[in-house]
């Protein structure tokens, strides 16, 4: 029955959008999301919990109390993705023992009895002796550490020894064959505090958490694209598992606290069918307990859920994890986690902890961007940078007032100083107990040009303390008391900030037939440039309504002087693909030739075909009014009145000799990769040209999903069903390649 409401729902959804003109769409994927797969928990020890990951285990120390996490640093484990990496050991694992001794024989053994047979001249059996060979130690290589089974085994023949003949030895298949595996240590770093990284750790996605920064989970697995994107059902999506804690000193007076938000900025809330659950874990034994659940609801503030920890769990290898039931196709169901606390000597009314933070995402340093080239920012940066920082949210979770002392700085990174600094003296202001106040800075400062010389990021850091005296308790997380606002200054204009909360689209089957739809987006420069290449962050998608799938539709690359009238300055017809991505979820596109554009100019795209080509839409800035829609490409409007405030992720790119003298088109790297045989029936091997080493690929089947990835030069795929996959390759070096690859039976 869940499944079918899902589904229902999932229906709705875009039944909603089926014939608007334009509309927002749930995200497919996330780029943010590090690929990794199958955490399994093999082998709890008191001290350490050993996690594999395929070959790698990785090995995490047992915290102690108090454990903190508001989520403003970044907890989760990091992966080994690279055999070279100075953190690996490494052992190889046999399969077969015998009598202790490592087995060398390649020949086999046999589990059932073999013999030696005296017969005597008229056929009969005189004896029969069994062939013992010896006792077999045999290890199960699929887990870590290694099981093993005893089992007697015998010589691969039997013998028959007739009287006045001579001997006949006939041959018995052998059932075990000696085999191995590598396995790889990794001793996690100390500041890994949970063993998998299903969730996404932002700033972006809630709505007024209690600190900056939060767990997000939903619909997208690890590797950041949706559990099942063609079929949408309720399943167990994301885990968020802490490493052990010893809690075997303490007392029943330990609780563990935590808020959580159902919803935030996603345009699609958790139904009652979708829950979040809070598990702890049994070491004595070695089960899971459900300690807390809600179903989906909706709401715009975050609720704190106290849990006293039974007794049953005080053990040295104490865990907990959340889990979360969501759609399987895509980032539906949002809920979002912060300010988790485990401690002794703490009560249920125990809602205060001495800690301020800041609450808010920091603001951009430039007016109108997130991003400009360099070499417009450095003849007059006063022009772009803002005048002051505004609203920023400062809350103290504590009951009783606090004395803030605040400030803000841009540093000079050369001469380790700085450049600015205010107030001169820090501002001194009292919070009342669980009060947010907000501060404003004045920016009364231009960077130097000659510390604008290349491409790079300006930073002002805002900072806040409350310094206690010598016997009073410090600030629970100092980590939250700093915000740093940046101005990245590199060869591209942005309006966004790298996240998609949602996306953007244009229905071409509103066109009245002609299936044509068209999406762009004004920039204002201060000079006149020429434009190499556009960034556009895709949502990979399928349209549930017919079965022309989304890599069959074309786009042409268009950039405009104006759009009242239409005036066309360039088009380029590229096919689409929005399953391969660069690690940020931008595609970039380098033009033919770099193309001048006015001042006022606008980039984007004409869609061709019956689908629409969503866009990544960043709800946390708003600049609908730069984006236009049309569907003939005559008659432009600003995104309609049911669209959110938001940008549209497209990007134009510039190109630029250093110093910013002269124009001239950057050659790209090339190295010959090739995959053989093509078509292939079972090994896929990948060549490549020269020195150049693979660090991964990425096999995708024609629907998107992602069905093996790894970084050996070759690919056993016999298993798999026949038809066409795209393979994504890349290079240590940082080059990228897709190839197709076709599977025959």
């Amino acid at each position: 029955m869940k499944q079918w409401i899902s589904v229902i729902l999932l229906f709705k959804l875009f039944s909603l959008n089926l014939f608007a003109q334009d509309k927002m769409v749930v995200p497919s994927y996330n780029p943010a999301l590090i690929p990794q797969k199958d955490k399994k928990v093999k082998q709890l020890k008191w001290d350490k919990l050993t996690v594999r990951e395929d070959s790698f285990i990785y090995r995490y120390d047992t915290l102690d109390l108090p454990f903190i996490d508001d989520f403003t640093s970044n907890h989760l484990s990091d992966r080994v993705n690279n055999l070279n990496d100075p953190r690996l050991t490494d052992t190889t694992v046999y399969r077969l023992y015998l009598n202790g001794q490592l087995v060398t024989d390649t020949t086999g053994f046999v589990t059932d009895t073999t013999f030696y047979y005296q017969i005597g001249a008229d056929s009969s059996i005189i004896s029969r002796t069994e062939q013992f060979n010896g006792i077999l130690e045999v290890h199960n290589l699929q887990s870590f550490p290694t099981t093993t089974i005893l089992r007697n085994v015998y010589l691969p023949y039997n013998v028959y020894d007739t009287i006045n003949k001579p001997l006949d030895t006939i041959a018995v298949v052998p059932t075990l064959f000696q085999d191995s595996a590598q396995y790889y240590f990794v001793d996690a770093a100390a500041d890994n505090w949970y063993t998998d990284r299903d969730v996404l750790i932002n700033e972006t996605f809630a709505i007024d958490p209690p600190t900056r920064g939060v767990a997000t989970f939903d619909g997208l697995n690890e590797f950041g694209l949706p559990y099942n994107i063609e079929l949408a059902i309720t399943v167990k999506a994301d885990y968020l598992t802490s490493v052990p804690i010893d809690l075997s000193s303490t007392t029943d007076t330990t609780y563990f606290s935590f808020f959580y938000q159902p919803k935030g900025l996603s345009l699609d809330p958790p139904e009652r069918n979708d829950s979040l659950v809070l598990e702890f874990y049994n070491s004595t034994n070695q089960r899971w307990a459900k300690v807390w659940g809600v179903g989906g609801f909706l709401a715009d503030t975050f609720s704190q859920v106290f849990v006293k920890v039974d007794p049953a769990f005080l053990t040295n290898a104490f865990q907990f994890r959340f889990r979360a039931y969501a759609s399987s196709a895509g980032a539906f169901d949002q809920w979002h986690i912060d300010y988790i606390y485990l401690n002794d000597q703490r009560t249920r009314n125990d809602q205060s902890a001495k800690d301020i933070a800041f609450v808010n995402s920091p603001p951009p340093l430039l007016k109108d961007y997130f991003a400009m080239p360099w070499w417009h920012f450095k003849p007059n940066s006063g022009n772009f940078m803002v005048d002051s920082l505004k609203g920023l949210q400062i809350r103290s979770l504590h009951d009783g007032g606090l004395n803030v002392f605040n400030k803000v700085v841009i540093p000079d990174t050369v001469n380790n100083t700085e450049f600015y600094r205010f107030p001169t003296n820090d501002r001194f202001s009292i919070i009342p107990p669980g009060f947010s106040i907000a501060f404003d800075y004045p920016l009364n400062f231009d960077f130097p040009p000659s510390y604008i010389d290349s491409s790079g990021v300006l930073e002002v850091i805002a900072d806040i303390d409350f310094r206690p005296g010598p016997s009073d308790a410090p600030d629970l997380i100092r980590a939250n008391d700093t915000l740093t606002s940046k101005a990245i200054l590199d060869n591209y204009y942005a309006y966004d900030d790298g996240t998609a909360e949602a996306g953007y689209g244009v229905n071409p089957r509103a066109s009245g037939g002609g299936l044509f739809s068209y999406l762009a987006v004004e920039f204002n420069m201060p000079i006149a440039d020429t434009v190499g290449g556009m960034q556009i962050y895709f949502l990979p998608q399928r349209f549930i309504f017919d079965n022309n799938p989304i890599t069959s539709q074309s786009f042409e690359i268009t950039i405009w002087s104006g759009l009242n009238p239409t005036q066309v300055i360039y088009q380029k017809t590229e096919l689409y693909n929005p399953i391969y991505t660069e690690p940020n979820g931008f595609l970039t596109f380098w033009l033919d030739t770099l193309i001048p554009v006015p001042q006022n100019f606008y980039i984007g795209f004409k869609s061709i075909g019956p689908l629409s080509l969503n866009v990544g839409y960043d709800l946390n800035n708003n600049n609908r009014d730069k984006t236009f829609w049309s569907l003939d490409g005559q008659s432009w409007s600003n995104p309609s009145s049911g669209i959110f405030d938001g940008s549209s992720m497209i990007r134009p790119v510039f190109r630029k000799k250093e110093w910013g003298v002269g124009l001239v088109k950057q050659p790209k790297r090339k190295t010959a990769i090739t995959v053989f045989p093509n078509p292939v029936r079972n090994q896929l091997n990948i060549s490549i040209e020269g020195s150049a080493r693979l660090q991964h690929y990425q096999l995708y089947d024609a629907r998107g999903q992602l069905v093996l990835s790894g970084n050996q030069l070759q690919l056993e795929l016999g298993g798999f069903p026949s038809g066409l996959y795209f393979l994504r390759i890349e290079l240590e070096n940082g080059i990228q390649q897709t190839k197709k690859v076709v599977l025959r039976e």
